[in-house]
């Protein structure tokens, strides 16, 4: 089991996930983990799974995405996406499957959302960002104070919230968690772009500088040395802070261009956008 993250933002949704699999005898290799499917009525879905047999995940999220193309309606979505995990979980026969999660991302039509799948029927709609997988452990009890209340934040925003995310999955549950971190944005109009994983890299390299500077904080305030004494400390603090805020603001996520293409637009908004 690795690490795979799912959430929405103001106008669409992301998911992400590393890229380390870890077989059942302990070998490691690398892979992506994270499937991209496109209907022509401009509709997006990305899948990230989580899994104990990374290549059984593979085969079933690409039938996932296939179904999820085919579906004429959220409902009917739902539907055909439970039944291709059904039948696949009913090939076993007596035998167990492995066990495997899902983050399935839709965008177009104006809408936008996250599910969380597991088979052999589960299909939960996801209300903001959820993590699964072992690296999911640490995380947790971080994703509720950074996605809620309901995302009012934009697509930059949110990448930099899952990189600290995911640089602190990977820090704390190495064994199963690492390599690079591949992501994918679809946007409410039916836009997509991958985020390429130097960026990625970048501000996971900056999220380790900010944990650093949290847990000095911490050190700070558990300090039983009086406020007076603390006052080198708080200055060191406060430009770090600003030093940090800096790094953060000046992330370019190039990928995110590909969301702004004209042909990604209705009709209606780019008449609007041009008067």
């Amino acid at each position: 089991m690795t690490i795979a993250i799912g959430a929405s933002f103001e106008g669409g949704a992301v998911v992400c996930a590393d890229t380390k699999i870890v077989a059942t005898d302990g070998a490691t290799t690398n892979g992506s983990k994270v499937t991209l499917a496109l209907t022509p009525k401009k509709m997006a879905y990305a899948i990230a799974n989580a899994a104990e047999d990374g290549n059984a995940a593979n085969m079933l999220a690409s039938e996932m995405t296939s179904a999820a193309c085919s579906a004429a309606n959220w409902t009917d979505l739902v539907k055909r996406v439970k039944q291709t995990m059904t039948e696949w979980y009913s090939g076993f026969g007596a035998a167990r499957p492995p066990a495997l999660h899902f983050l399935l991302s839709h965008g177009g039509n104006e809408h936008s959302g996250i599910y969380f799948c597991e088979p052999p029927n589960t299909v939960l709609s996801v209300t903001h960002v959820m993590a699964i997988g072992q690296g999911a452990r640490p995380i947790e009890p971080l994703l509720d104070k950074l996605f809620w209340p309901i995302p009012k934040f934009g697509v930059k925003s949110a990448l930099l919230k899952l990189a600290y995310l995911m640089h602190r999955a990977k820090s704390e549950e190495g064994s199963a968690c690492g390599g690079s971190t591949t992501t994918v944005i679809v946007s409410s109009d039916g836009a997509y772009t991958f985020v390429e994983e130097g960026e990625m890299q970048k501000a996971e390299e900056v999220a380790g500088r900010m944990e650093k500077f949290l847990g000095d904080i911490r050190k700070g305030l558990l300090s039983p040395e009086k406020l007076e004494s603390q006052d080198a400390a708080i200055k060191k603090f406060t430009q770090k802070y600003l030093e940090l805020t800096s790094e953060a603001e000046a992330l370019q996520f190039s990928s995110l261009s590909w969301l702004e293409r004209p042909w990604w637009k209705s009709k209606k908004e780019r008449q609007r956008k041009t008067k």
